[in-house]
């Protein structure tokens, strides 16, 4: 049975996952010109003010996706609160019955922090890319990328 609940110490439940972690580079961050290196220290430094959301998806007690977010008043409009998704991963096999769920989840517990608005970040032609407009959201900008 697939559940969801927050992950609390995000350095530490990474250790944990490192096979999922892995799973996800290789299938959507392959263009990415450097090794998965988390930043831990950071992720936990984040968490330790209170803006981090961090769910994670668990099938019979083994995790088999993240939701890993950030809720804060924004950069550029300081009156808005918003959500920012850094990384959100469902293995393949639980993507239909838990990805949707981890989605509902993580606006549900953004709201309850006080988000009013939450951006989601996809590659171009994923699942995710083509769920996001269904459930309304909107695109807000492009990212180009090259090594220098």
């Amino acid at each position: 049975m697939l559940t969801i609940e927050p992950l609390g110490d995000v350095a530490g439940w990474a250790h944990k996952a490192q096979a999922l972690l892995s799973a996800n580079q290789a299938e959507v961050e392959s263009d990415i010109p450097a090794d998965l290196d988390p930043r831990l220290e950071v992720y936990t430094a984040v968490e330790a003010t209170g803006s981090m959301l961090a769910l994670g998806l668990f099938d019979d007690g083994e995790i088999v996706g993240y939701s890993i977010n950030l809720v804060t008043a924004s950069l550029h409009y300081g009156g808005l609160v918003e959500c920012v998704n850094d990384v959100l991963y469902v293995a393949p096999e639980h993507r239909a019955g838990g990805g949707l769920k981890l989605i509902r989840e993580t606006e549900t517990q953004a709201a309850v922090m006080g988000a009013k608005f939450m951006v989601w970040q996809a590659k171009p032609g994923t699942n995710l890319d083509r769920l996001l407009p269904r459930r309304g959201y909107a695109m807000l900008e492009t990212k180009y990328g090259r090594l220098i």
